[in-house]
């Protein structure tokens, strides 16, 4: 795979060796561009925005984060070379001392357990985001009760393979995920104190949630999307009223 710096200076080669016309090359800048998604950099070279997400299969506000946050930017979007996303699923369990073992004890329930390793089992059959995150978006769009039960559903039309998924959730790549979940969440420098905990680049956002794309923009180093230039929408909706309530031809006599 070729790297940026190799990317760069193929891109020169040609500049220099280019007929007068050039007309049939595509620029430098182009070249670098193209070949970024399949680099080890991001957008333009630039290094990726890394967001992970501490969280847990079945709780409602971690369901959410997926389905408002993360889907609408990822994949099928600029932001898909910028970001990348690692969800791991573990949040607030604890392991239980039984007779055979340590076993996890999930807040939600042992369905939430058994969701929690096939989101990471999803992620370790199919690295690629924009193969696993439909996936896991598909589950985070189901309630809570139907979750679990619309995993082989979710996986049809995915890359994800349901025999493989559920070969991996009940085996010992299963166990080994999990575990690492759980040393991954509890190794977190401030602990998290909640979930969904959502880190930037080693940064908590604490209660900036709802800002990931906003903070995305501003990390990333490279050349950003047309819609990091956009105002959020609850200011545009803000300006829209603004100027609505002064100036509205449409509102009825009496109605400032």
């Amino acid at each position: 795979m070729p790297s940026c710096l190799a990317l760069l200076l193929a891109a020169a080669a040609v500049a220099v060796t280019a007929p007068a016309d050039g007309a049939s090359l595509q620029p430098a800048v182009q070249l670098v561009a193209a070949a970024g998604a399949d680099s080890g950099e991001g957008l333009g070279c630039s290094p990726f925005v890394h967001v992970d997400l501490y969280g847990e299969a079945l709780c409602p506000f971690t369901m959410e984060f997926i389905t408002k946050q993360i889907a609408p930017l990822l994949p099928d979007s600029p932001f898909e070379r910028i970001i990348k996303f690692r969800y791991i699923a573990w949040g607030n369990a604890l392991w239980n001392s039984t007779q055979g073992g340590m076993e996890p004890a999930c807040q939600h329930g042992p369905d939430e357990c058994r969701l929690n390793r096939v989101i990471n089992c999803a992620q370790r059959l199919r690295p690629a985001q924009a193969q696993w995150l439909p996936f896991v978006s598909c589950l985070a769009s189901k309630s809570r009760k139907k979750a679990l039960g619309s995993v082989d559903m979710c996986a049809e039309g995915t890359a994800i393979e349901a025999d493989a998924l559920w070969r991996c959730v009940d085996g010992p790549d299963g166990d080994a995920l999990e575990s690492k979940a759980a040393e991954v969440t509890a190794a977190l420098d401030p602990p998290h104190t909640y979930v969904p905990w959502v880190v930037v680049n080693g940064i908590p956002l604490g209660g900036l949630d709802s800002q990931l794309t906003r903070i995305v923009c501003i990390a990333f180093s490279g050349i950003k999307p047309k819609a990091c230039y956009e105002p959020p929408p609850d200011a545009a909706a803000a300006a829209a009223l603004s100027a609505g309530g002064h100036t509205s031809a449409a509102a009825p006599a009496g109605v400032a």
